[in-house]
């Protein structure tokens, strides 16, 4: 038996298009090309077939579905505050504009829905300053600066979307003034007993203090790392993450200015799991 087949649109293709069939089953490839076609939509085809014993349609149906495009992040300003007078990098009172008087320290919230925050950059009038990769994020601006400047933060994530929040701030600061400096604590979270020291993302590390962060998820970059900026004293370190066992360091101490290196491994919370 001979037969030929021809489709009734452009979006279906089959292969290949004539035979000829003593009894056998043979196998007739369909193609579907979803290239210009609409999301929400649904479409169908008609495939004829015709050959010395008769003719026959074979109908296709096809539903485009809408496809799911990545959530962009989002960023605030957290500090300094819209329309409020900074001393020396302290909150004083709430007034008419943000007055920045002496050096201030800038922090920013970043987050992702469907993914993670990459890095986050400081920008004083559109030129680059800073770029922070891990949480919480924030640079000390302190260099001479007087009048009217604008504050830019712009954070990225893991799909390559930005998002960015501007406040405008008059600020009068001879460059030379310090504020309290803190000390701090990072290293890196690997899990206990294997050879290779793989960084443990998301790990949630807590200060005594309430003072938080989280360890990046960026391998090769971040990946199992943290930093904690803290005030000079004594803490007690927590580490927590889903499917190990909890950890804290007790009775590390924060010197102004100093780095301590705390790398710390976590036990799975079940053996062979």
């Amino acid at each position: 038996m001979n037969y030929t087949l021809s489709e009734s649109c452009d979006w279906v293709s089959v292969s290949p298009l004539s035979g000829n069939s003593s009894g056998e089953h043979d196998t007739i490839t369909v193609s579907v090309d979803t290239t210009g076609l609409s999301e929400g939509t649904l479409y169908t085809c008609e495939i004829f077939i015709s050959s010395n014993d008769g003719t026959g349609t074979f109908t296709v149906q096809l539903y485009v579905m809408e496809g799911q495009q990545p959530i962009p992040p989002t960023v605030e300003i957290v500090k300094p505050e819209k329309n409020k007078l900074y001393f020396r990098d302290k909150p004083i009172v709430r007034i008419l504009r943000t007055l920045i008087i002496g050096p201030v320290t800038i922090q920013a919230n970043a987050t992702d829905e469907d993914g993670y925050i990459w890095k986050v950059d400081f920008f004083i009038d559109d030129t680059l300053k800073y770029t922070d990769y891990s949480a919480p994020y924030s640079w000390l601006w302190n260099e001479t600066a007087f009048g009217k400047h604008t504050i830019k933060v712009r954070a990225y994530d893991n799909d390559g979307l930005t998002a960015e929040e501007t406040l405008n701030v008059t600020i009068f600061n001879f460059g030379f003034g310090s504020v309290e400096e803190k000390g701090v604590v990072k290293g890196k979270v690997t899990e206990a007993g294997k050879m290779i020291k793989k960084g443990i993302p998301g790990v949630l590390v807590t200060a005594s203090d309430g003072t938080n962060t989280t360890t990046g998820k960026i391998p090769l970059i971040n990946r199992g790392k943290y930093s904690l900026q803290l005030t000079p004293g004594i803490y007690d370190i927590t580490f927590e993450a889903d499917g190990y066992v909890p950890y804290t360091e007790e009775n590390v101490e924060v010197t102004a200015g100093d780095t301590v290196n705390l790398d710390v491994q976590l036990e799975p919370a079940c053996e062979g799991c």
